[in-house]
């Protein structure tokens, strides 16, 4: 009775112990198929498909930044825009500011044709014929 207890609890532990063996032999197995070395052909392969990966990810940086500078170049311009027109409307506003009346000239000989037909008194009046 004493041997039918004991049975179990060695066959669960030799079943541990073969587990383990196999699972050190699968791990064993595995880093030596990554050690072997690949064939020529196959290292090309694989360098080729590496270059076309970096290849493609070079090529969708530069179409991302080429359409930032587009963008970017797009506002610098409305700026521009905006800039020249806010200039344009400072100096109307000056011109505005700093308009002059007609030049003398203009005044005088505005004068002299009201003084040939009219005659100014010393009272400061200006009577018309």
């Amino acid at each position: 009775m004493s041997e039918s207890i004991s049975d179990p609890l060695l066959s669960s532990t030799v079943i541990q112990h073969l587990r383990e063996l196999i699972a050190k032999t699968l791990a064993d197995h595995k880093q030596k198929k990554l050690k072997r070395k690949l064939p020529v052909d196959m290292q090309m392969l694989d360098c080729a498909q590496e270059d076309l990966k970096l290849q493609k990810k070079f090529i969708e940086r530069m179409e991302l930044s080429d359409q930032q500078y587009t963008e970017t170049i797009g506002k610098l311009s409305k700026n521009m825009d905006k800039l020249t027109n806010s200039i344009v409307d400072g100096f109307a506003v000056l011109k505005n500011a700093l308009y002059c009346p007609p030049p003398i000239y203009y005044v005088f000989s505005f004068w002299r044709r009201l003084s040939s037909t009219c005659v100014c008194s010393s009272s400061w009046s200006i009577t018309c014929r």
